[in-house]
């Protein structure tokens, strides 16, 4: 914001640019606008290098070509940008006194009017299932709420409607009570897990957009995946179970061919070099207690690992049954042999060194 003193040669000229053509009394455009929010007022393009802004009704020069010129106190929140022809003054945080009619003058005599109307804003207050929220609210994925806006202490009322990260919502209501200055508005909304926030928004004042925000806090039990953190290969006996949920899973359970082996708020499983009593199968599934979810994770199955090698429990297995095939086999072979010498009528000869 940029302030300067003139001289009075300068004013003297500037009040003739103002009062040459007689120009003030062109139309006046009507605005209407809430009370601590931001006005603009957007001159039209004027030709001449010169843009003058002032509050017309008490005959007050605001601005001089993007500077403020008046030094009143009431003008302290008021700025003013030009660029070429163009010019906009921006009453920042505007009150029920900054009310009146604002002209951008340039020295050919045309001029642009706004006729300022201050209101104050309605209260607004959004509830979910009846309960009024504030800031946030927790809400399960999929559930269907009522969503309400209620509107108090508008003059004139105005009408509420509401939306959905920008996105409207079918209203199954909408009430505007002139008498009580109070409006209403529901709608049903299916809560989805990318929903962020709920808006209640007013249809006041022209260029005047006032809503009230509440944010979402969409809550979904977890979705949990195993992987192999690869940090003892070749054995790789090691695990996350990783899960995707809102809020984060308090305790992770693993288990192996259906027994738990480890329970805790870690989700991690370190086995070392060989898996709990030769178990080929492991789980795992999380908890976000808070609102009891629970889901269990992707099955492993070590037999589809076509790098891993087999168990030590399969490998003994495997080892002893070998062993057991080689002696029954070795024993048929022998008792096949005595079976044919008794058969032909032959006694077995025991060869003796003579």
């Amino acid at each position: 914001m940029m302030r300067s003193n003139f001289s009075v040669w300068t004013l003297l000229v500037l009040m003739s640019f103002l009062f040459k053509n007689g120009d003030a009394s062109t139309a006046v455009e009507p605005i209407y606008h809430f009370t601590a929010l931001d006005v603009r007022l957007d001159c039209p393009l004027l030709e001449g290098p010169l843009i003058v802004w002032q509050e017309t009704n008490v005959g007050e020069i605001i601005a001089i070509n993007g500077t403020i010129f008046s030094t009143k106190a009431k003008y302290s929140n008021f700025d003013v940008s030009s660029k070429k022809s163009e010019s906009s003054l921006t009453i920042h945080s505007a009150e029920m006194e900054d009310a009146g009619i604002y002209s951008c003058h340039n020295p050919t005599g045309k001029s642009h009017s706004f006729w300022l109307h201050m209101q104050n804003p309605p209260s607004l207050s959004i509830s979910v299932n009846g309960i009024v929220v504030n800031t946030s609210i927790y809400v399960n994925e999929n559930t269907e709420v009522i969503v309400e806006c209620n509107a108090t202490g508008a003059d004139p009322p105005v009408s509420v409607s509401l939306a959905v990260d920008d996105e409207p919502l079918p209203l199954d209501e909408q009430i505007v009570n002139n008498h009580t200055h109070t409006a209403y508005a529901s709608s049903r909304l299916t809560v989805k897990r990318s929903h962020r926030e709920i808006e209640c928004i007013d249809s006041g004042p022209k260029n005047s957009i006032y809503e009230r925000i509440i944010y979402l806090n969409v809550t979904y039990p977890p979705n949990c995946t195993l992987n192999v953190v690869d940090v003892a290969a070749p054995k790789k006996e090691n695990f996350s179970c990783e899960c995707v949920a809102n809020p984060e899973p308090t305790e992770y359970t693993f288990t192996a061919d259906g027994k738990v082996i480890q329970k805790s708020a870690s989700n991690m499983l370190w086995l070392g070099d060989k898996l709990p009593n030769g178990a080929t199968n492991i789980t795992c599934w999380g908890e976000n207690g808070k609102l009891g979810f629970i889901i269990q994770g992707i099955y492993y199955d070590f037999g589809n690992e076509k790098d891993k090698g087999l168990p030590v429990g399969a490998i003994v297995v495997i080892a002893i049954t070998v062993a057991g095939l080689l002696v029954g086999l070795i024993g048929l072979i022998v008792s096949k042999r005595r079976g044919r010498g008794d058969a032909n009528g032959f006694e077995p000869v025991d060869l003796q060194p003579m």
